[in-house]
């Protein structure tokens, strides 16, 4: 005898459960795909700049003295070191940032609507956006923002991270100590990365790191909030 096949679970004002995975899901598809564009853009980048200073050069050889064209050729060398991986990368870590952000505002929405409770503003009150949200999540919805302890400093660190860029260009002297010292350590992919110039430049391993970071916080996030809101059978 075949089993039967089993109802999705609702919440209360009908959206299922299977609904809800679609939605984080199909974010996360959208972040995985933009992260492997971020991955391979940069390769792509540094190559056409360095083949058409090779062009420009070569067509033009007669027009400079041979140090000013090794001084260009130092300078581009420098920018795609330093200053063009970390904006490529660093924009890459702001966007996962967004997607926390933006996951969190979902799911608060979410709770608010089917508990009756009241939403979350992270304009209000004061602390950083990650504070306020876990600080609504556990007293208003009675729903941990995070799984443990590990999950929540890892999201912590993103936000530091995505802070120093969008604020001070990824300025290691300006870092907080602690996160300096996490960087020279470089025991976690989170903060694996290097420093050139004073800027700190994060590895690819490291924006992949927080992107599935986030990806699983999400699912994880997703599971609690249907616990906490309770579910009937169709």
């Amino acid at each position: 005898m075949s089993k039967k096949k089993s109802s999705p679970r609702q919440t209360k004002t009908g959206a299922s459960q299977s609904e809800s995975q679609l939605r984080y899901e199909a974010r996360s598809r959208v972040l995985d795909i933009y992260l492997r564009a971020v991955e391979d853009f940069f390769p792509y980048v540094a190559a056409r700049f360095t083949t058409e200073q090779c062009t420009e050069h070569a067509a033009n050889v007669r027009e400079y003295f041979p140090e000013e064209l090794e001084i260009e050729r130092e300078e581009l060398q420098q920018h795609l070191l330093g200053p063009l991986p970390r904006s490529i990368r660093g924009s890459a870590l702001v966007v996962v940032f967004s997607t926390f952000e933006s996951t969190t505002m979902d799911f608060a929405a979410e709770l608010a609507r089917e508990l009756g409770r009241a939403g979350f503003s992270p304009e209000s009150g004061r602390g950083s956006f990650i504070k306020k949200a876990n600080k609504h999540f556990a007293e208003i919805f009675n729903v941990s923002l995070f799984s443990d302890h590990c999950e929540q400093k890892g999201i912590e660190t993103l936000g530091s991270l995505r802070n120093s860029f969008a604020h001070r260009l990824s300025t290691f002297s300006r870092m907080d100590e602690k996160l300096q010292k996490r960087i020279n350590e470089s025991k976690s992919p989170l903060v694996r990365g290097f420093v050139h110039d004073d800027i700190w430049v994060p590895s690819m391993d490291c924006v992949s790191a927080h992107g599935s970071l986030v990806r699983g916080w999400a699912r994880r996030l997703s599971e609690r909030v249907f616990d906490r809101i309770g579910t009937t059978a169709l």
